[in-house]
């Protein structure tokens, strides 16, 4: 998920029942009933009781009444009749109802709950944001009846259940809190469970699963979209899953996932670039300075951001205050060329780099973390195919323009599960240090989620923010 700048580093409800003006009769249902609520859906619903709830319940009533139960009914008074159903259930039934007409009585709607596991709790989403960024009312609830997720149990199947017990935030969760984006919507609609980038421990895994086993810790995520994850539990693949190294802590494991996305920035620096990272204080910001100039052994590396010291204590030479100076119009810049450009900032950034970038043929390349603009309204697949087409066809441009400028590397789907590994083996090693912003930890709370997506939304996080779900 790319970040954007200074916004730094960077889904049974069982049915309640609804009260009424009569006692209801108990039925006995088969513990195995199905579940009336749809099993994505959230049970922190109350119903209206101000209205009764009539259910009509079919009853093996005999044609005729037994000759050795007689019933006298006094004028216009109702009174209970047995009415057997499999020998289990009576009803009460007026007294002047026809026996044509199929015996009525009000009852509760019944959900059939075997397992007391079968809910989590979990923090739910309820409709999209009117703004960027923005948390309106009543869009976030702390939710204790959420169906717990379950694997298909199916041969073959790849499916596991974690324990979460920390998770990120990422700009990809703001963008789809949004709603802007089409294929950035909840897959089974509101409420949602928001938020992918996990570290938990594997409670239960299906047959296919050789990776993994009950009890290893985990980092995960759910692959595209950002779901499921700020919740007790999480169902996700195996293939989306990798081991968490024993000496990286819970909090830094579950904010590793935009070092991944500047691990593969970084791979286009080599050793003796001269490197300009825009947005060096966010979730790939931080990572990628580290990256270029640890790693991959950059000569200089200067950053955008207006948190110096934590820049420079993770390597970056000079760090330009982007409120005070624009870096394209710098002198120093202008004659002495950069190598590469990550961009993890967005906007348009392009046309100004071209005053400070060496040229393709000299090896300059521009690398778009983020896109030209960091908040998009994509209302269809073709509107996204438009929405890129500026930055493909830059792409191009600068193949066939080499002398005139720099090349320009839009970033691609990579193999993120491998990157994680890598980036989780390199904090092992303590190479690289996960930033994360002063807020993290935070509660697993509504008010906790609330000032996850607050700061996220702001664009000016300094790290990446995590809430605590559970303890280990």
């Amino acid at each position: 998920m790319s970040e954007t700048a200074d916004s730094e580093v960077e889904t049974i409800a069982p049915s309640t029942t609804t009260a009424t003006n009569e006692q209801p009769t108990p039925v006995d249902v088969p513990a195995d009933a199905p579940a009336d609520a749809p099993a994505n859906e959230a049970a922190d619903t109350t119903e209206d009781t101000t209205e009764d709830t009539t259910v009509d319940v079919p009853v093996d009533t005999p044609a005729e009444t037994p000759a050795e139960t007689p019933v006298e009914t006094p004028a216009e008074t109702p009174i209970e009749t047995p009415a057997e159903t499999n020998g289990e259930t009576s009803v009460d039934t007026p007294a002047d109802t026809d026996a044509a007409q199929e015996p009525e009585m009000q009852a509760p709607a019944i959900t059939a709950t075997t397992e007391e596991e079968a809910t989590m709790k979990s923090i739910q989403v309820h409709k999209f944001s009117s703004e960027f960024g923005k948390v309106d009312e009543g869009m976030l609830t702390f939710s204790t009846t959420t169906a717990k997720p379950k694997t298909r149990k199916k041969t073959k199947s790849k499916d596991m259940i974690i324990r979460v017990l920390t998770c990120s935030t990422s700009p990809a969760d703001t963008l789809m809190m949004k709603g802007d984006i089409v294929f950035l919507h909840p897959s089974k609609g509101f409420p949602y469970v928001p938020c992918m980038d996990v570290c938990g421990v594997v409670e239960e895994i299906d047959s296919g699963v050789t990776e993994f086993k009950v009890g290893d810790y985990i980092v995960a995520n759910n692959g595209f979209s950002p779901e499921g994850g700020m919740a007790e539990y999480m169902l996700v693949k195996s293939s989306n899953a990798t081991l968490k190294p024993g000496n990286v802590d819970i909090i830094q494991a579950a904010a590793a996932s935009s070092a991944v996305t500047a691990l593969h920035a970084s791979e286009h620096v080599t050793e003796g670039d001269r490197v300009l990272i825009l947005g060096g204080s966010g979730g790939v910001g931080t990572s990628a300075i580290t990256l270029a100039k640890s790693i991959a052994g950059a000569s200089f590396v200067a950053t955008t951001s207006t948190q110096a010291e934590l820049c420079k204590d993770l390597g970056a030479d000079v760090v330009i205050d982007y409120r005070e100076q624009n870096w394209w119009e710098m002198k120093e810049f202008q004659e002495n060329k950069f190598d590469k450009i990550i961009d993890t900032v967005g906007g348009g950034n392009f046309e100004n780099a071209i005053l400070v970038l060496k040229n393709r043929r000299q090896g300059g390349e521009f690398i778009a973390v983020a896109g030209d603009d960091p908040t998009p309204k994509v209302g269809s697949w073709f509107g996204a195919l438009k929405a890129s087409s500026g930055m493909r066809l830059r792409s191009l441009g600068t193949r066939l323009r080499p002398r005139n400028n720099p090349g320009y590397i839009m970033l691609t789907p990579y193999d993120e599960i491998n990157g994680l590994a890598q980036v989780l083996q390199l904090v092992q090693e303590r190479k690289l240090k996960i930033v994360v912003d002063p807020v993290t930890p935070l509660p697993f709370s509504e008010e906790g989620a609330k000032k996850a997506f607050d700061v996220q939304g702001s664009r000016h996080a300094h790290g990446k923010i995590v809430l605590k779900i559970a303890d280990e």
